[in-house]
């Protein structure tokens, strides 16, 4: 009989141990009884409650939950939090990444191999637009492309890098552009002199693996070139010599533009001579006030007036060789002009190309009467 009520006695307080051991705080691992969990989502924080629940305890107060997520990487764990009597644990989790999918799951436990209970919540993913300041732009001209990051469970908006691009490498180089306080990242962007027509390209703006994308318009300055033209001279010569030609019908020699025709006034262009065919003894002078002015230099600058326009102010010396009596040919040279802007975008050159002929006769022989 003494056995039988000592066998209680051990039984019964096995049984107070275990009750104790429950609600100690101890932190050991718990298999027993079911644990539940639920999540919501505000800003870069998510408010997950757990609630653990066990028949045989009265009070389950002191039990630690751990709180995380199936995704690590971009939500801070929170451990050992403990549930009040009513069973419940409540967790703070900070969102510290960026989030690349719209749900994730939230995850309480009991410690390693122990109760575990999840919960699904929805992210609002990151997004991103881009404006641009014009749908058609000129060569020189800025191109302002916007681009706006959201991310509503971001604690800031600042520092995110946005690169711009182009389809057109060779037209627009890229940037890299941080965003600012309200998200906005904003990148001039000026094309470059590599087109010769009227072109279409793609601006992105891309982070990560996020790109928007818009279209651009960009048109080429103009510089229009109008030829002098080709002039001839007859002259009867036994003897080598020059002719002077000054080129006729260059006041709008060299016409300058936007891309939209506008006039670019008040602009240095440089006349030159980009090569001479035909003779390499002929000579061009070029004048800032002819004939009054000669220029000794092989170019020479001049400013575009309110119309965009420059005259050619040149003379050119031809060399002709020549001619016994009664014979006749002609000296032939072709001028090349080549003419220099140097735009915002780069450097934009035309050429034109002018023909002087100079016809040489010898004098007639005198004829001898018999």
């Amino acid at each position: 009989m003494s056995f039988v009520r000592l066998m209680m006695v051990l039984i019964h307080l096995s049984v107070i141990v275990m009750l104790s051991g429950c609600g100690s705080g101890s932190g050991d691992t718990d298999t027993s009884g079911s644990i539940s969990v639920s999540a919501t989502v505000s800003g870069s924080k998510i408010y997950a409650t757990a609630k653990y629940v066990n028949s045989l305890y009265s009070d389950v107060s002191g039990l630690k939950i751990d709180f995380t997520t199936d995704h690590p990487e971009l939500v801070a764990e929170v451990k050992g939090v403990a549930v009040d009597s009513t069973g419940t644990a409540v967790a703070e989790l900070t969102i510290t990444g960026v989030p690349s999918q719209s749900t994730i799951n939230v995850i309480a436990s009991t410690g390693k191999g122990g109760l575990k209970a999840s919960a699904p919540v929805s992210l609002t993913l990151p997004g991103l637009a881009l404006s641009l300041s014009n749908t058609t732009v000129s060569l020189g001209m800025p191109l302002i492309a916007t681009a706006t990051y959201s991310n509503p469970h971001a604690t800031t908006l600042r520092g995110v890098k946005i690169t711009f691009s182009s389809d057109k490498t060779g037209l627009f180089d890229p940037l890299t552009v941080e965003t600012d306080d309200t998200g906005k990242a904003t990148a001039v962007m000026i094309p470059k002199n590599t087109i010769t027509a009227q072109t279409n390209a793609v601006i992105y703006a891309t982070r990560d693996t996020q790109t928007q994308y818009s279209t651009v318009s960009v048109k080429p300055e103009g510089l229009k070139l109008s030829a002098p033209a080709n002039a001839s001279h007859d002259v009867e010569s036994l003897t080598a010599g020059f002719v002077e030609f000054i080129p006729s019908g260059v006041e709008s020699f060299a016409v300058l533009t936007t891309g939209d025709g506008l006039p670019l006034a008040d602009k240095e262009v440089t006349i030159s001579i980009q090569t001479i065919i035909g003779s390499t003894g002929t000579n061009v002078v070029f004048w800032e006030n002819y004939p009054a002015t000669p220029y000794t230099g092989t170019s020479i600058t001049i400013r575009t007036d309110s119309t965009g326009k420059c005259p050619l102010q040149a003379s050119v010396l031809v060399p002709f060789s020549g001619e016994a009596p009664d014979g006749k040919h002609s000296d032939i040279i072709t001028v090349v002009w080549k003419v220099t802007y140097e735009s915002p975008s780069g450097t934009i050159v035309g050429y034109a190309s002018t023909m002087y002929t100079v016809n040489v006769t010898g004098p007639k022989e005198e004829q001898t009467t018999p």
